[in-house]
């Protein structure tokens, strides 16, 4: 089944509902080369006691049914079948929009959970079947962190130990926000290319994922999706905010312009004073580290903010382990320390604002632990957990997120 305007025509399998062609009418490219790596979603619903990774993919989930409307197609599976063929309980519903004169379709989808499982993992819309543009070290794919990957390259070496866990070799993951700050992906070469762009009416847990569909080594074959985390709880239902696809004839910067002409319609930028926006810059400087190391005496602030006068910064971040709330006995007041050196830090910072610096400091609230205070505060309520209810515990090499490498 065809969706198409005068502009972009979209086609759908109508047995399975993935997305096997877009073509751009205005010049006659076609932008998927293999439809039987079309891809419309995937679905994590973890049975944590006999399948962790317990998932549907659209292509082997039913034959759906598909309604044609006036702009709009939508896709619908009642019961979703699992990659097992056993039913999932969980009813989809994906909504294609596509009005006359758009350059770009944009993407919903609905979850109803009639299951007795969470719903982790929401992939959608998943673009599968790219061959490429202009061919190897021409193409590119541009991601939201302004970083990019080789579409040609995605197979990852795998070591003398045949690692391959749940097709980690070739798939990676990008985590919005924090890893990916920006909620797009960018594909072109050649004088072509796609614009894939995730527009959020809130931030939200989720991100990218690409991967290379091709089981062996070979020729390329890109797939692509934005991964939503909404843990839909049983008897729950949820909606997505939408995806847009638009094909181009350029780089990465028409992706960027349309993400930029998005924002330009809801998005303010705070109030800065001026002194702010004319400021080159602020200054941090450790003194005491975490573990008792005195990096810089205090007696030695004072000189660094003239030296930071004498050169036109006026901004001066402090890191001291009076405000790491981690490694200390928590037990005084909000800064923590031997009444000596915070009596010392008093004096300290009265000299240096009287030098007309200002002066902030770090209170690290991402690291912390069970003992203090500030667990028993916020920590319980407000830390990241597993499906098993523990803590999540950070590891800082992994902080970009790996998410969807073993889902």
């Amino acid at each position: 089944m065809k969706l198409a305007n005068e502009i972009l025509s979209l086609e759908f399998d109508d047995r399975t509902g993935s997305l096997v062609q877009i073509l751009d009418r205005r010049n006659g490219v076609r932008h998927l080369a293999s439809a039987a790596h079309g891809r419309l979603f995937r679905i994590d619903a973890p049975d944590e006691q006999k399948w962790l990774d317990r998932y549907a993919e659209s292509h082997l989930a039913g034959r759906p049914r598909m309604t044609a409307g006036k702009g709009s197609l939508i896709i619908q599976f009642a019961d979703v079948k699992l990659v097992t063929g056993e039913s999932s309980g969980i009813a989809v519903e994906a909504v294609v929009s596509l009005p006359a004169g758009a350059d770009e379709a944009t993407f919903t989808i609905t979850v109803r959970n009639n299951s007795p499982f969470l719903v982790h993992e929401v992939w959608y819309p998943r673009v599968g079947g790219w061959r490429g543009y202009a061919g190897p070290g021409k193409d590119s794919i541009l991601r939201g962190d302004m970083r990019t990957t080789d579409p040609h390259g995605l197979r990852k070496t795998i070591g003398p130990n045949g690692y391959t866990l749940a097709n980690h070799h070739r798939r990676e993951f990008y985590s919005f926000a924090f890893g990916m700050p920006l909620p797009f992906l960018d594909i072109s070469g050649g004088s072509r290319g796609m614009s894939y762009i995730h527009y959020p009416s809130r931030i939200r847990t989720g991100g990218v994922v690409i991967e290379d569909q091709n089981e062996r080594r070979g020729e390329c074959r890109c797939a692509w999706s934005w991964v939503h985390q909404p843990y839909v709880q049983p008897g729950q239902t949820w909606t997505s905010d939408p995806v847009g696809i638009a094909p181009h004839n350029g780089d990465w910067h028409v992706t960027a312009d349309r993400l930029r002409a998005w924002l330009d319609t809801w998005w303010q930028p705070a109030e800065t004073p001026r002194r702010l926006r004319e400021s080159i810059g602020y200054f941090n400087l450790y003194a005491r580290d975490f573990f008792g190391l005195d990096i810089h005496p205090l007696s030695r602030l004072p000189q660094v903010a003239r030296d930071l006068k004498a050169h036109g910064i006026e901004d001066f971040c402090i890191w001291d382990a009076i405000m790491a709330i981690y490694l200390r006995p928590d037990t005084g007041d909000f800064l923590e320390d031997a009444p000596a050196r915070l009596a010392e830090f008093s004096r300290v910072l009265k000299e240096i604002r009287a030098l007309g610096i200002q002066v902030s400091t770090l209170v690290n609230y991402r690291l912390t632990t069970r003992k203090n205070r500030s667990w028993k505060e916020r920590g319980e309520k407000q830390a990241m957990r597993s499906m098993h209810g523990v803590p999540l515990y950070e590891h800082w090499s992994k902080c970009r997120g790996n998410f969807g490498d073993f889902i």
